[in-house]
This record gives structure tokens, C-alpha cells and sequence, in this order.
């Protein structure tokens, strides 16, 4: 009975996203095309969740007046969370880095984790992303630095924050392997290739 109440959910999700695709009521397609994107991350299929997660941010960007922007920098964080899901992690940094820029452009909001649920998982992912790189691939620490020094001095604060508080929990490769493990569904840096 659980698991037809979900699938009906979704089902109206998919539903309500077809009656908002008209030109007044466009946000809350992009809306509904972001739950559908966290619904199919959180059930593990994170291919239809990034689908209609870039939906949702193609939708943004080539639509977007007002208010739609902002949901601009939403897209690329569900992006990331995707991305660091499935262990496509340079892809993960690479949506990371466009959620600060669009933040800043469309929002004009300054980072406080503290009020804000998504910025604090997503600094986290990010570091665990950062700290994971560096132990599994040494010889990619420079890229990682030329990476976050090029984000924006509140974000690198904020970033350098939860990578200390990491650091200080997850200390060895067996550590960080099954933080992994719980946290993500598939290998890191998949998205490299064989490393």
C-alpha cells in the first residue's frame, strides 16, 4: 500500500507538471519538475532525477523573467546533489561552482548555511567531494585548490568551515570509503573514467 501511494505521488507530480507548462504559470512547472527530479534522486534513480533536474534548468535559464531566475541556482543544486549521488563528482564541482555564481547573480544572497537547508548539505557533499578526491587521487590536490580559490571569499569560508570539521572526523582512506559508501550510490569520479 506504501509503495502505490508513492507511485501515485509521483504520478500526480507528473500530472501537476503538465498543467503548469503555459506561459503564466511556468514557475510552478519548474517547480514540480524539481520534486520530480528530488523524488527519483532519493529513490535511487538518479538519471530521470538529473533528467529533470536539467529540465527544470533549461526551463529557468531560456524562460526565465523575475522570479524564475532564482530557480536557476535551485536547478544546479539539485544538479549537485545528483551528481555527488552517483559518483560523477567532477560533474558534482563543476554544478557546485555554477550554483555560486548563479546564487550571487540571481539571488544576491550572501551564504548563511545556518538558515538555509539546502546550502549546509550541499558544503557538506562538497567537501566530503573535495577530501574524497584528495585521498583517492593525491595528484589531483592542485586541481582541487585552483577550484576553490576561484569561488567566491564567502563560499570559500563557508567551504573551508565544513572541510576542517571533516577533516577532523574522516581521517583515513577506510573512513572515507565507507562515508561513501552510506552517502553515495555508486564509485567516485565515475565520471573520469578508470582512475
Amino acid at each position: 500500500k506504501h509503495k502505490t501511494g508513492i507511485l501515485k505521488g509521483l504520478d500526480y507530480l507528473h500530472k501537476a507538471k503538465e498543467q503548469f507548462l503555459v506561459a503564466e504559470t511556468l514557475e510552478g512547472y519548474i517547480l514540480a519538475t524539481l520534486n520530480i527530479a528530488q523524488f527519483y534522486s532519493v529513490t535511487g534513480l538518479n538519471f530521470a532525477g538529473k533528467y529533470y533536474a536539467l529540465t527544470a534548468l533549461w526551463m529557468s535559464i531560456f524562460n526565465g523573467r523575475g522570479p524564475i531566475l532564482k530557480r536557476i541556482p535551485q536547478s544546479f543544486s539539485m544538479l549537485q546533489h545528483i551528481d555527488f549521488k552517483q559518483g560523477a563528482w567532477m560533474s558534482a564541482i563543476a554544478n557546485f561552482s555554477q550554483f555560486l555564481r548563479t546564487k550571487l547573480e540571481f539571488d544576491n544572497i550572501e551564504f548563511y548555511p545556518e538558515k538555509d537547508s539546502i546550502q549546509p548539505k550541499m558544503f557538506s557533499e562538497m567537501s566530503f567531494v573535495m577530501h574524497g578526491i584528495i585521498f583517492l587521487t593525491p595528484h589531483m590536490k592542485s586541481f582541487i585548490d585552483y577550484t576553490v580559490a576561484s569561488w567566491r571569499e564567502d563560499a570559500v569560508e563557508t567551504f573551508k568551515s565544513f572541510s576542517e570539521l571533516l577533516a577532523s572526523e574522516v581521517k583515513t582512506e577506510d573512513a572515507i570509503k565507507k562515508q561513501k559508501e552510506k552517502k553515495t550510490d555508486d564509485l567516485p569520479l565515475n565520471d573520469l573514467g578508470k582512475i
